[in-house]
């Protein structure tokens, strides 16, 4: 699997952005994962605000979704958009990455491997 590398910008159209993920992932998983994986991309984006760089690439038996800011956001977590996954949330300073690691299994939907909230200074 390539990586996808999309940026972003406040008042991205998230739909766009959904659809070009979509097409990424298309023939590379189910579509059940291919949902969560977007559902979790538009939850992320939309909470970072601001401007930065989505990226999405595939790990063993997991997806890495991942965005780098360039902005100050919110400290606070995301609200969970599924039971599947989770967040936290960490700030030190302007800018930071925020990811989300979804366990691509063999049984019914994808599973949350890990996440975290991190905002480091540039």
């Amino acid at each position: 699997m390539t990586t996808l590398w999309l940026s972003f910008c406040a008042g991205t159209d998230l739909a766009g952005l959904r659809a070009s993920a979509r097409a990424h992932l298309d023939g590379q998983l189910g579509s059940e994962h291919i949902d969560e994986a977007l559902t979790v991309i538009a939850a992320l984006v939309d909470h970072a605000g601001g401007e930065g760089e989505l990226i999405v690439s595939r790990r063993d038996n997991s997806l890495l979704i991942e965005l780098v800011t360039r902005t100050v956001v919110d400290g606070s977590p995301p609200s969970p958009p599924t039971p599947c996954w989770a967040c936290g949330a960490y700030s030190t300073g302007p800018g930071g990455v925020i990811w989300a690691e979804l366990e691509i299994s063999r049984g019914p939907g994808p599973r949350l491997a890990s996440s975290s909230f991190f905002h480091s200074h540039w």
